[in-house]
């Protein structure tokens, strides 16, 4: 009998060491994410600046939005002369394919940058 009940507290025992075993490999990974989200951010803050820096350096280009959530990055399309000087109103057209627009702002510049 006294084997029976030393055997089950051992048994007791490892379930509990494995538990706990369990809980800290959790906090663990808990942990890790939350730095990889930081990690991850701090990244995405990185790429978005890069590319609104090369947006901005291309002549003619344009970010456009067609209203029901899509985006292009343009440069087919007519206008009147800018004025180089100061602001002026100006009407635009653009031509867009089907296969331009993409589903966020980033994946639109993306598109044009790796092109």
């Amino acid at each position: 009998m006294d084997e029976k009940i030393i055997y089950n507290a051992g048994v007791q025992q490892l379930k509990e060491g494995v538990l706990k075993k369990i809980v800290e490999q959790r906090d663990i990974i808990a942990k890790a994410r939350d730095e990889l989200r930081v990690l991850y951010d701090d990244l995405g803050e990185m790429f978005d600046k890069r590319r609104i820096d090369w947006l901005e350096q291309q002549n003619g280009f344009s970010l456009v939005s067609d209203d029901a959530g899509r985006w292009a990055v343009v440069t087919s399309g007519i206008q009147n002369s800018p004025d180089p000087d100061k602001p002026i109103e100006i009407e635009t057209t653009f031509w867009i394919t089907a296969n331009e627009w993409k589903d966020s702002i980033r994946e639109a510049i993306d598109a044009v940058m790796n092109q």
